[in-house]
């Protein structure tokens, strides 16, 4: 096809069959789809009246059986004998008198199984079949007084029998006293409902159904499910017997099973069938469906006609239908293959008639085609002459129409094209630097002599090759990015200058800056020698990353001293505070030990006048004035001991923070588990922080390290009390731990108010507190510092004001 028409042949061949096809198609689109939409709505209609027709039918069973429970509760013969039995359970004339009259209840009615009554405890005390009497009832009965009056058991396998039955239950009253007698049940058969949703025979020109029947649906709203199910619509004639297996009918085709696939059945409120299957045996009470409608009415309380795939996954189209007196679910379906078959058999004919439409329109355009497109077929091979460089070729004028002027003016552009040429050469081989010419496909399709001269190629070398061939390997993806850009330029606008190598015909590499022109007949690459200068930058460039990398050490190392000597003048300022407090804390612990001691004493003894004054007391009068005056003494004298005392308690324990912060411990180190220091020291402080913070604790998996357990256990007590009194209200603490290279970290934090920037320097100094007086000594932080310092570790503080506060302690895992 390509050889006789070429690409205008086949694009007119193409315009032609389009303009006839595509209303053709459009127009079949359309009347398969309205035919199909009217079919749906006329199966909707009649579905869904036989959908009401059913369950009317089943609405009026159900009535039928509670009327008549009703009315054998009613009955005097079963109400006086009932009663009499619950008088006198041994009254055996009575239970066989009541066991003939339930039997000859029983078959008056044909659609009866059993009937039963039971006494006000639930057991069974007569019925018409014997196995029956005796056995316990109490659920039912139980069901019964919990519904009212009467009550329907949903189907069941009877426990005698092993029918699937269902049961009408009433009460009993004494029509005299409204007394509660007992309970009569009916047993009815399930395949009574099997009679309903089956049919019986009837001849298939009876079943005929108005079509225009309007369908009722809940709320008095249309919910009809528009997406359709997949399958393979090629073979819609015949799906439905692939998707089922169909035992042959009983009977002739009925209301609810007509055709093939056509089916109604019932489902209770736990999705399991009720009545029997057209294709699958033994469904009573084993077959679920799980079906859209099923969910549907469960969840929503709401009836729809709609398509979906029924309970053995076969797409089907049908309505459902809610039984509201035993919460049953009617459904009424038919497989969509067979619903469908006859607007699927239109649009096969369609098809057909479209396919063969193509055929014939296609055969009228080829010729058409080809009356156009060969005179057209010489110019192009003219054409291609010439672009492969043969512009001295001419072509033979043979009309004088269009295609004619168009072949004279093919001639007259080959002539100035060879004018043309020869000026460009002239112009070309002057210019200084390497020039090319790019065609499309970036191949080289002219050059200039300092092409040779510089790189050392030939026109040979070059000719119709493409460019990238003499560019460096690694500058190849610029090259080519570069260049696709460049034809998108306009004629006469450059490409921004960059830098390639180019490969020279002996091997070596010269930098060039690569400029590329765009042109109205292609692209002009120009190439400029920067060799030289590339070098010298190159050496420029060392030379400036030397003293660079020389200038990053310095700055390092000096920042490295900075830091040395910071941690110098720290340590020469713990130690200097250190000293100042060992001799403020020997100085002040002497004279605290003995007002501490006679404080003591003086309690002890005061306990002893105390005793005594009680003695006088009951020895004076009790409204005595001086009496008076002596108890207020003593009351003053012993609340003045408790403050003192409580003052030098408060000296001592300031004296002891100084001593601990003065002095190493002469403990000896032993390995202990940070971890389980830590959480020894919350148990510590729990209640102290349990109303303030959330605790939320991430331990890693840390080694055992050789440390002082009661100092480290005080300076993780000091960091998560100064973290919770730092808490406004209720905020969170964080703990973790982890194990990096040699050394073991302990992160602190806390979401609080943060530490001031100005204050940073000064938390680890003694006394320096942030708290209001009285509430800190302003020691736990720097006794801290000092207990890490002994443990050759460090510890660091990061704080951010109303953002929180981390402090991070870094030990070695061997000191």
């Amino acid at each position: 096809m390509k050889n006789v028409l070429g690409v205008l042949g086949k694009k007119l061949l193409l315009y032609f069959v389009s303009i006839s096809l595509i209303p053709a198609t459009l127009l079949c689109c359309i009347h398969y789809l309205h035919n199909k939409k009217l079919l749906e709505t006329e199966l909707f209609n009649e579905m869904s009246l036989v959908g009401a027709s059913l369950s009317e039918h089943i609405n009026a069973f159900l009535v039928y059986g509670e009327n008549s429970a009703k009315h054998y509760a009613s009955d005097g013969f079963i109400r006086e004998h009932l009663e009499s039995i619950n008088d006198d359970t041994e009254n055996t004339v009575a239970i066989q008198a009541l066991n003939k009259y339930l039997q000859y209840k029983t078959s008056l009615e044909p659609r009866f199984r059993e009937t039963f009554t039971t006494n006000t405890k639930g057991i069974a005390v007569a019925s018409s079949n014997a196995q029956r009497v005796g056995m316990d009832m109490s659920q039912d009965l139980s069901a019964l007084k919990t519904k009212g009056g009467t009550f329907v058991k949903d189907v069941y396998p009877c426990d005698i029998t092993g029918e699937y039955c269902l049961t009408f239950c009433s009460s009993v009253i004494n029509k005299d006293t409204n007394e509660f007698l007992g309970m009569i049940g009916i047993r009815i058969l399930a395949a009574e409902l099997e009679s309903i949703t089956v049919g019986a025979k009837q001849e298939a020109s009876a079943l005929l159904l108005p079509a225009h029947t309007p369908t009722m649906y809940s709320e008095g709203k249309t919910n009809i499910v528009t997406e359709e199910p997949c399958f393979n619509a090629q073979d819609a004639d015949t799906s439905y017997k692939r998707n089922h297996t169909i035992r042959p009918p009983f009977e002739l085709t009925t209301l609810t099973r007509r055709g093939e696939t056509s089916e109604a059945y019932l489902v209770n409120k736990q999705r399991l069938m009720l009545t029997s299957s057209r294709f699958i045996d033994n469904v009573l009470l084993r077959q679920a469906v799980d079906t859209l409608p099923v969910n549907v009415l469960i969840s929503e309380g709401r009836e729809m006609a709609g398509i979906y795939n029924d309970y053995m996954g076969t797409p089907v189209i049908g309505v459902s239908k809610y039984i509201k007196p035993m919460g049953w679910i009617l459904l009424v379906e038919a497989d969509i293959a067979e619903a469908f078959k006859p607007v699927y058999r239109a649009r096969n004919y369609s098809i057909v008639i479209i396919v063969t439409s193509v055929f014939v329109i296609s055969v009228v355009a080829f010729f058409i085609s080809g009356r156009i497109v060969n005179p057209l077929k010489s110019l192009m091979t003219a054409m291609g002459k010439v672009s492969k460089g043969d512009i001295g070729h001419h072509i033979r004028v043979t009309s004088k129409d269009e295609l004619g002027e168009l072949a004279k003016g093919f001639n007259r552009m080959t002539t100035d094209l060879i004018k043309a040429r020869d000026e460009l050469r002239d112009l070309f081989d002057a210019a200084n630097d390497p020039m090319v010419t790019l065609k499309e496909g970036n191949m080289v399709n002219n050059m200039n002599s300092r092409v040779s001269e510089l790189f050392g190629y030939t026109q040979k070398d070059l000719l119709s090759k493409k460019i990238v061939s003499i560019i460096r390997k690694e500058d190849v993806p610029i090259v080519e990015e570069s260049l696709d850009n460049a034809w998108r330029l306009k004629p006469g606008e450059k490409y921004p200058m960059f830098e390639v190598g180019v490969m020279k015909k002996d091997g070596n590499v010269l930098v060039c800056e690569l400029d590329l022109n765009r042109t109205q007949f292609g692209i002009q690459p120009h190439f400029r020698n920067i060799t030289k200068r590339k070098l010298l930058e190159q050496r420029i460039l060392e030379e400036k990353q030397k003293l660079e990398a020389s200038n990053t050490r310095l700055q390092s190392l000096l920042a490295e001293l900075e830091r040395t000597q910071m941690q110098l003048l720290q340590s020469e300022k713990m130690a200097s505070l250190g000293q100042l407090a060992a001799g403020i804390a020997h100085e002040i612990n002497n004279p605290v030990g003995y007002i501490s001691s006679n404080l003591e004493w003086m309690h002890n003894k005061f306990a002893v006048i105390k005793a005594m004054l009680e003695e006088l007391k009951i020895e004076s009068k009790p409204q005595s004035r001086p009496w008076d005056n002596r108890k207020n003494i003593a009351s003053h004298m012993e609340k003045s001991i408790n403050e003192s005392m409580e003052g030098t308690r408060r000296i001592q324990s300031i004296v002891n923070s100084l001593r601990i912060f003065s002095h190493r411990s002469e403990d000896k180190p032993e390995p202990a588990d940070i971890n389980a220091e830590i959480e020894s020291a919350l148990n510590i402080i729990r209640n102290e922080i349990k109303y303030k913070a959330t605790l939320i604790k991430s331990y890693g998996n840390i080694p055992p390290i050789p440390c002082n357990r009661r100092q480290l256990g005080q300076v993780f007590m000091n960091i998560i009390l100064n973290a919770a009194q730092a808490l406004k209200e209720m905020g969170e603490i964080r703990i973790a731990t982890y194990r990096k290279d040699y050394f073991i970290f302990i992160v602190i934090s806390d979401n609080g108010p943060g530490i001031p920037e100005q204050d940073l320097p000064k938390i680890f100094e003694p006394f320096f507190t942030t708290k209001e007086p009285g509430m800190g000594t302003g020691l736990g932080l720097s006794i801290a510092y000092n207990i890490i310092a002994s443990h050759n570790g460090t510890i660091e503080v990061d704080s951010k004001v109303n953002t929180g506060t981390t402090f991070t302690i870094k030990l070695p895992v061997t000191i």
